[in-house]
C-alpha cells in the first residue's frame, strides 16, 4: 500500500476493535473454506517443538505473521 496514495486522495482509513463472537465466527469459517489467500501473510511457520523459535521470529520487525504448528 502506497502511503502517499492514502495521504493525498485522502482516504478514510477505518479501524475496528472488540470483534463480536459472530466476526470470529465468520473469520475462521473464511479461513477454513480459504476464502481468503492468506499465505502471502505468513513470513514462516514452525512446529511445535520450535514453539521458543516462532515466538522470537514473531518479535521481529521483518516478520509479519508466524504460524504454529500444533500436530
Amino acid at each position: 500500500i502506497d502511503p502517499n496514495h492514502i495521504h493525498y486522495s485522502e482516504k478514510v482509513i477505518t479501524g475496528s476493535a472488540s470483534p463480536s463472537v459472530n466476526d470470529m465466527y465468520t473469520a475462521t469459517s473464511m479461513l477454513a473454506q480459504k476464502t481468503i489467500p492468506v499465505s502471502q501473510f505468513i513470513s514462516a511457520e514452525y512446529p511445535m517443538e520450535q514453539a521458543q523459535d516462532a515466538f522470537e521470529a514473531a518479535l521481529r520487525a521483518d516478520t509479519y505473521r508466524v504460524v504454529i504448528h500444533l500436530g
